[in-house]
C-alpha cells in the first residue's frame, strides 16, 4: 500500500475544510484511496491534488461501487471539488436515499442475523 502525500506537498492554494456530510466523507475517502493525498477537503479541486482524465474514470467506478450512482463521465470536469461533487451524486441517489447524505444510519439486520448495510451510504 503506498503512503498518502500530504495535501500540503501538493501546494493546494486553498486552505483544508473537511467534508461536512456523510456522503462528502465517503467521497473524500474514495479520492485518498485513487489519488494518494490525505486528507481531502471539500474545496480541494481533483485535478489540482493530481488526478487526470484516466484516473477520473476510475474514481466514476469507484463512486459507482461504494454508493451505487453511475455518475456521467464529465461529471469530475465539472464539479471537480468533494462540495460539488456530492451535490451532484446526491442529485443521482434515490429519492428514498436522499437523506442519507446527512445522517447516520446502523447497520439493519437480515433474516438470518448478518448484517445488511441500509443504505449505500452505510460503512462497510
Amino acid at each position: 500500500m503506498t503512503t498518502a502525500v500530504s495535501r500540503d506537498q501538493r501546494g493546494m492554494p486553498s486552505p483544508y475544510v473537511p467534508p461536512d456530510s456523510e456522503l462528502e466523507r465517503r467521497l473524500a475517502q474514495l479520492w485518498v484511496a485513487r489519488l494518494g493525498v490525505s486528507p481531502v477537503g471539500r474545496h480541494d479541486d481533483f485535478f489540482q491534488l493530481g488526478g487526470d482524465s484516466l484516473l477520473a474514470a476510475e474514481l466514476q467506478l469507484d463512486i459507482d461501487r461504494a454508493l451505487g450512482v453511475e455518475a456521467d463521465a464529465a461529471t469530475l470536469f465539472v464539479a471537480p471539488t468533494i462540495a460539488e461533487l456530492a451535490a451532484t451524486v446526491r442529485d443521482l441517489l434515490p429519492p428514498s436515499a436522499e437523506p442519507m447524505s446527512t445522517v447516520d444510519y446502523p447497520p439493519a439486520r437480515s433474516t438470518a442475523g448478518a448484517a445488511v448495510p441500509a443504505s449505500p451510504l452505510a460503512d462497510e
